[in-house]
């Protein structure tokens, strides 16, 4: 399989670490006006569904499975970060723009009507919530070696347990999926991989980003340590092959 170069949003990530990084390493107190600012703009957007003091509560977090993040925890699915370390500012910025959509639907409108500066102010608030006193280093996307291949990722994908949660056909119905539960306790389903669809985005990079830093305050841990860099891009390759057979 040849994989897709990086889309749009890669490119809108790389402008954006350059650009955001400075920004935030503000406190807030260094400017409550444009604190205040951000905090209208979560109340506007936001609030409903992560609820006015950032814990998830929102009149609308019922409806959704998952829930809708509690930033209080400090914890962020989506990072380019290592496993358990805050995100990075793109990282956040990127979940604004894209939205979070997966394989049972869309749990997160796409935020890109925002300017890049409504966006810096929003995560200033999502800052506060969530405690973070700096944000994390990006880690390296390594390109795909010409040693990555699916039958490769095939035996990876049944060694390192990925069958035990999303299935030998990766429809996300493996024989631990039923119990398996968030950090909150509350049931949480494994990413049925035929639809092509990933909530951190549907670039192979982005995927193997999730193999490599895992997705906090769930049951998916980082890969890191089990695999190799490039074991992780064969995991990639087959991982895609379900998509391929719907």
């Amino acid at each position: 399989m040849v994989l897709s170069p990086l889309k749009s949003v890669a490119v809108f990530v790389a402008v954006t670490v350059i650009a955001i990084e400075p920004t935030v390493a503000q406190t807030n107190s260094e400017d409550s006006e444009s604190f205040a600012e951000g905090l209208a703009i979560y109340n506007e957007n936001c609030a409903i569904c992560h609820g006015p003091n950032g814990d998830g509560g929102g009149s609308l977090a019922p409806q959704f499975t998952p829930r809708p993040r509690d930033f209080t925890q400090g914890s962020f699915k989506f990072r380019s970060t290592g496993f358990g370390e805050p995100p990075a500012a793109v990282d956040l910025l990127t979940t604004i723009t894209r939205g979070v959509e997966g394989s049972y639907g869309r749990s997160m409108p796409s935020f890109e009507h925002l300017s890049f500066d409504q966006q810096v102010k929003l995560l200033k608030v999502i800052q506060e919530f969530a405690g973070i006193a700096s944000y994390g280093v990006s880690r390296g996307i390594q390109p795909r070696p010409d040693s990555a291949n699916v039958e490769k990722g095939r035996q990876l994908y049944v060694e390192q347990g990925c069958i035990e949660c999303h299935g030998a056909n990766g429809d996300g119905l493996g024989v631990l999926a039923q119990d398996l539960r968030d950090a909150d306790g509350l049931p949480i389903r494994p990413t049925d991989f035929r639809t092509g669809l990933f909530k951190g985005g549907n670039n192979p990079e982005q995927i193997w980003m999730r193999i490599q830093t895992g997705l906090d305050g769930t049951p998916m841990p980082s890969f890191s340590r089990n695999l190799t860099l490039d074991e992780s891009w064969s995991l990639v390759e087959y991982v895609l092959e379900f998509g391929d057979e719907e």
